[in-house]
């Protein structure tokens, strides 16, 4: 036989599948010179089976129709076409004559919303605050009823696709699930959460395209170890403040949230197939252009290195967001990137704080002498390495400010910025906090401040074991920090002698006079000016 259509029924009588077995080498050969590869379907096997409603024939009807038309090849291939042919003119042309009802006016209906996702065809998801385009593989119609429950389920169209994502080493293809649930009536298109890029209104292809891969190389210069400010969304939150983008750190923080990729190092078939996506504005630009006989692979995996550039069609498909820390938050978010922005240092800021002039170049110096300086003060190895600094006073007269804006504002570093209460109210439950931030800090080259250190910096004694445990992991802790940490407390007298070796620089905050108190009100109506 030719072609074979084969039905299976259930014990109850009631069709289950219909599938159409192509078993003539010649249609075959058609399909793999027409189609070349097509998602969960090989044309290079001896039997060859299409699920109804047949998507490969409608998607390809147009080529396999010219294929067809050839007459310079041998009567029996021209009368296997021909019942090839055939076949799809008695099954396909109900759906044909509906689609092209609707498609002229941009409106589709639920059962036929399968054909207007072609396999390797840029598609739009929209999103509440952003859009997101990814590569179609293929899709199916999920029944009410979900395997393995009785939960009964709105029906909908399952979409198989693919973008350009990173898994905190390499950038590669991953594999995306998309849905549509099913609605009564025909709708627009565009109106849908996600459809073919060909039929976006909102803004010509052009545009939209332009603007989506200038987010995608965004989000490649931003997504690994960039210290930004965040103005923005958080979900159903508004979140503002500096953030640390760092997949790498996210990966070990939700290990649940990391992002597997389907591309290796290798080009598949499917990957030199893909046509070019984007549009140029000239119709002779055909520079961008991807041909099936096209041997580089642009969408083989890469390592993230200096030198790696995104292209156009990779940026186009990148995520919206990207992964990150909120340091006023203290939460691991997806962050839109197109909220994502440069930091506006104020690098003299350290000048206008009224401290001692003396003790503002102390610390300057002693920051930059171990930014600098990787040599130990400690002869057991890996401790002492730490820079350290206590700085204590009445509430008000700007410890905080210090360490927590001024010092990180001249040399442009992060601060991650905690409270006592912060860190959990059990020993083991602030050891392994305490482990964590600091273990950040050094990935991230952060300033580590502790707001109100009060509690690990109290004099032990034999009465309270669990202060005398938070003080000893807090000791051992910083012992071998070997980034620099800012403590600030608002009283001493119970300060316990074990933290003097520990204590690089410390410095008292005097009550503020009036001439000082005049001073930074000055400075206040300044910025208020400008």
């Amino acid at each position: 036989y030719v072609l074979v259509l084969r039905r299976k029924f259930n014990i109850m009588g009631e069709r289950t599948t219909t599938n159409l077995e192509i078993r003539s080498p010649h249609i075959q050969k058609a399909f793999r010179a027409v189609l070349g590869d097509y998602p969960s379907i090989s044309f290079d096997s001896t039997l060859v089976e299409i699920p109804k409603p047949y998507a490969p024939l409608f998607h390809y009807r147009r080529e396999l129709r010219e294929y067809a038309s050839d007459g310079s090849r041998s009567m029996q291939e021209n009368e296997h076409l021909d019942v090839l042919m055939k076949f799809m003119e008695k099954n396909l042309s109900q759906t044909e004559r509906e689609f092209g009802y609707s498609e002229p006016y941009q409106m589709v209906s639920y059962p036929l919303l399968w054909t207007l996702f072609r396999p390797e065809e840029v598609i739009i998801a929209q999103g509440d605050h952003f859009d997101e385009c990814y590569i179609v593989d293929s899709v199916e119609y999920i029944d009410k009823v979900h395997p393995g429950t009785d939960v009964d389920m709105t029906p909908y169209l399952k979409i198989h696709a693919r973008r350009w994502e990173y898994n905190g080493t390499r950038f590669g293809m991953s594999d995306e699930k998309l849905k549509i649930r099913e609605f009564p009536t025909a709708v627009k298109i565009d109106t849908l959460k996600v459809y073919p890029i060909r039929f976006h209104k909102k803004e010509s292809t052009v545009i939209l395209q332009r603007r989506l891969i200038e987010r995608g190389r965004k989000w490649r210069t931003i997504l690994d170890k960039s210290h930004r400010y965040y103005d923005g969304t958080v979900g159903m939150f508004q979140v503002s403040g500096r953030i640390m983008l760092d997949y790498g750190t996210h990966k070990q923080a939700a290990p649940q949230l990391a992002t597997n990729l389907s591309t290796s190092g290798a080009a598949t078939e499917k990957d030199y197939k893909f046509q070019s996506i984007v549009k140029s504005d000239s119709a002779d630009d055909t520079s961008m252009a991807r041909k099936a006989s096209d041997k580089e692979d642009r969408f083989m995996s890469h390592l993230n290195t200096p030198s790696y550039e995104i292209s156009d069609e990779q940026a186009l498909l990148c995520p919206a967001r990207v992964r990150g820390y909120s340091f006023l938050e203290k939460i691991w978010a997806f962050f839109l990137v197109d909220d994502v922005q440069e930091i506006d240092w104020h690098t003299n800021a350290f000048e206008s704080l009224e401290l001692d002039p003396r003790m503002k170049s102390a610390i300057l110096a002693m920051v930059s002498t171990h930014r600098h300086n990787d040599n130990f003060d400690d002869i057991i190895p890996g401790k002492g390495k730490g820079l350290v600094f206590l700085l204590y006073g009445r509430p008000g007269l700007g410890k905080t400010l210090t360490a927590g804006i001024d010092c990180c504002r001249v040399y442009k570093d992060p601060l991650y910025s905690i409270t006592s209460g912060e860190l959990g109210t059990e020993v083991a439950q602030t050891d392994f906090q305490l482990r964590t931030i600091f273990a950040r800090a050094k990935v991230w080259d952060a300033i580590v401040l502790l707001d109100e250190a009060d509690v690990f910096l109290a004099q032990r004694s034999a009465t309270d074991l669990k202060r005398n445990a938070y003080v000893s992991v807090f000791l051992r802790l910083i012992e071998y920090h070997k980034g620099i940490m800012f403590l600030t407390t608002n009283r001493l007298q119970d300060f316990d002698d074990a933290f003097q070796s520990r204590i690089h620089l410390t410095i008292r905050y005097e009550a503020l006079d009036s001439i000082r108190r005049a001073s930074i009100w000055g400075n206040f109506l300044k910025k208020v000016k400008s």
